[in-house]
């Protein structure tokens, strides 16, 4: 078998603006099917995941903070889903699309998809899984990568279509290319935009994997996102202009995001998980 199988890149639904990368990794996965091809308009879709980003911030014990001014990490989140929309942590996506999905299965049938999923699996894969004979048409995975710096992170959809091994990203085109910068691989396709092979895509994944210890022990230093220097003003100003976009619980966490407002990613784990569709 090849140990370096060549990744192509499949046309996404873009999550634009808002920090739902991991939703629309999901989506990406599961409506990039044979049989769902062509079916929804990107319209259609973007109401989707906003009423999924909205079942992610349907926390009580969040709501019930007045201002976010202190330091979460993994055990905070983990029974709330997130604080904006983003997971920094596999065990909180799990665990939200595990306790969310009959209600997401519902959603999906409003718009005449009739698919149901599990995640049935959460766990550091072993490097061959990831190659083309080892995976299923009836599966995706979503991998976590380091897109821009070390205090940040985004999700990808990985998947076989048509016997061929394709990325389906959500994000902007820099967003491949950071995180093989990151990893410090392929010096000579490093300015590539994308991740072009399973060699690349290994990597990158392992450099995510391995953030937390391999910075605590060159930097001695705890790894953070802090969300106060995210806050994104460019955001509040379009809520006027684009209400239906953002969940209306979402306009009232951003206000309430104060300084010293972070994320740890101490307890953190950042494992690739792997949903069935049935």
């Amino acid at each position: 078998m090849d140990m370096q199988m060549n990744i192509q890149h499949g046309k996404a639904y873009k999550q634009g603006r808002r920090p739902i990368c991991g939703i629309y990794a999901f989506l990406n996965g599961i409506l990039h099917d044979d049989d769902q091809k062509e079916k929804l308009q990107k319209r259609c879709v973007d109401k989707i995941a906003s009423q999924i980003w909205d079942m992610a911030l349907s926390s009580i014990s969040l709501n019930n903070i007045n201002k976010y001014d202190h330091v979460f990490d993994k055990d905070d989140i983990l029974k709330n889903y997130s604080l904006v929309g983003e997971f920094y942590d596999s065990d909180t996506l799990v665990n939200f699309f595990i306790q969310k999905r009959p209600s997401i299965i519902k959603l999906l049938q409003q718009y005449s998809l009739d698919i149901n999923y599990e995640i049935t699996d959460n766990f550091k894969h072993k490097n061959l899984e990831l190659y083309n004979d080892q995976i299923k048409e009836n599966c995706f995975y979503l991998i976590p990568i380091n897109s821009s710096n070390k205090n940040n992170m985004h999700w990808i959809c990985y998947k076989r279509c048509d016997k061929n091994l394709v990325i389906f990203n959500s994000g902007d085109e820099v967003t491949e290319r950071r995180a093989k910068k990151n990893a410090a691989v392929c010096k000579n396709t490093v300015f590539s935009k994308h991740i072009l092979n399973t060699y690349e895509l290994l990597e990158v994944w392992k450099n995510m994997y391995n953030r937390e210890t391999d910075y605590r022990n060159e930097k001695n230093l705890e790894l953070y996102f802090d969300f106060y220097k995210w806050k994104p003003k460019f955001l509040v100003k379009c809520f006027k202009k684009h209400t239906t976009k953002y969940p209306s619980n979402y306009r009232d966490r951003i206000n309430k995001i104060n300084k010293g407002c972070e994320y740890s990613f101490e307890k953190s784990g950042f494992n690739i998980v792997k949903v069935t569709i049935n």
